[in-house]
């Protein structure tokens, strides 16, 4: 149980990213309060005794809390840089075991620490674990410090807070949210909040965007609706296509069926292909066939040329057709294949969508070969 939640740590840390590091947008920036809160831990002061290979308890009173001059001994320049010779799963579980009994008041003091403090391949690894720990036992306090911060730092410890936060408290967490300083902030944290309470309440996740962005989605509602629905989809497919063709049509409908639909169409396309045919033909459906097209035939031709060859009717193929982008086949096929292509085009399409779809297939060879391409034309 213990390496499960050592797991869910560091999935947490990798969405931080390597928060903490120097460089970046935040180089050169220090944070009103951080120098004295730093100088409460010092070298000197912080003698990390224990031994890390040995049982990872500390010395003294058996507690990471405090060593004797009232200051943390939760990570020592020593200890963290002792940690190199052991393997990196073994590094991590002793990081655990030392975070694990840290105080909330001693969080602040720490990250001030770790961030001014490099150590080697152990930095992003104490940093993230660090603040992953903050979030879970003190989401409040790590919100005070973290509106302190500033650019790609507060992000991602934004994205680490209401993440956990969440976890416990989705309401308080949501709340917590809305009231950021910038919409930036705002987008994220709220991200974050519904990516958590999706993991185990996907309606209830689907409800909170409805909530935040209401009928103006935008890219990034659009692109959060689709990764809600293709996470609910792998737990359970029919759910989430059920709840996306129960929305409303319009741009929500249209990602949230093709998000559902988005592993369906990676390991059975003609079946995925087939059920979205039987759907009812109204205007919503017809909108998110479209996105279904636009989204995954384009990646693979060969299932998209084997789908419109098996449909009877002219007009079917037509729409379909028209949601291709044969251009894109210049860094995917040979000049030959393009030109193979040209040919069977014409056994499939007519009229406007021919034309249309031979001027990109043209273009594709030209930038493939330009003069081979106009030889061609001309003949």
């Amino acid at each position: 149980m213990k390496w499960l939640i050592v797991g869910l740590a560091i999935l947490l840390g990798f969405t931080g990213g390597f928060f903490l590091a120097k460089g970046g947008d935040d180089s050169g920036q220090s944070v009103a309060g951080n120098q004295g809160r730093a100088g409460e831990l010092n070298r000197s002061s912080l003698s990390g005794a224990e031994d890390p290979a040995g049982s990872g308890s500390l010395s003294g009173a058996g507690s990471a809390r405090s060593s004797q001059d009232g200051r943390s001994a939760a990570l020592t320049q020593e200890w963290l840089e002792s940690l190199d010779s052991l393997e990196p799963f073994d590094q991590i579980g002793h990081l655990h075991q030392r975070l694990r009994d840290v105080h909330r008041s001693e969080f602040p003091a720490l990250m001030d620490y770790l961030a001014e403090n490099s150590f080697g391949t152990m930095s992003w690894q104490a940093r993230t674990m660090l603040a992953s720990r903050w979030a879970q036992v003190d989401p409040e306090g790590m919100l005070a410090y973290t509106r302190e911060q500033t650019g790609n730092n507060a992000r991602a410890l934004y994205r680490i807070i209401f993440s956990a936060w969440a976890k416990q408290d989705a309401a308080g967490a949501y709340a917590a949210a809305l009231q950021l300083d910038t919409q930036r902030d705002e987008h994220s944290a709220v991200q974050a909040v519904i990516n958590s309470v999706a993991a185990e309440q996907p309606e209830q996740a689907i409800a909170m965007v409805h909530d935040y962005y209401g009928d103006n989605l935008g890219n990034q509602g659009r692109w959060l609706f689709r990764s809600l629905y293709q996470n609910w989809a792998r737990v359970d497919g029919a759910a989430a296509r059920a709840s996306a063709l129960a929305l409303e049509g319009g741009a929500a409908k249209s990602a949230a069926l093709a998000g559902s639909m988005a592993d369906w169409m990676e390991t059975a396309p003609m079946e995925a292909l087939r059920w979205l045919d039987s759907l009812p033909t109204d205007s919503s459906i017809h909108g998110s066939r479209k996105e279904v097209f636009r989204q995954f035939l384009n990646r693979d031709f060969a299932v998209a040329k084997d789908y419109i060859e098996s449909l009877p009717d002219a007009s079917a193929r037509r729409e379909v057709l028209e949601n291709l982008q044969f251009h894109n086949l210049t860094w995917q096929k040979s000049y030959a294949e393009i030109e193979g292509i040209f040919d069977w085009l014409g056994t499939v399409a007519t009229g406007q969508t021919y034309d249309s779809r031979v001027s990109n297939l043209i273009n594709a060879m030209a930038n493939h070969d330009s003069e081979r391409a106009v030889d061609f034309v001309l003949n």
